[in-house]
């Protein structure tokens, strides 16, 4: 099971099926739902 060594949130019981996608934007300043229309997101790997 994944989860957040943090916070020690599992994203699939708290974002649904798709959060374990959603793991490692979990704590950025602002959510990705608030973000301005047009911005974008990446991830580094």
């Amino acid at each position: 099971m994944l989860f957040c060594e943090r916070c020690a949130l599992v994203p699939s019981q708290t974002l649904g099926p798709h959060g374990d996608a959603c793991i490692e934007m979990h704590h950025r300043a602002m959510a990705i739902a608030d973000r301005p229309s047009g911005t974008s997101a990446s991830m580094r790997l």
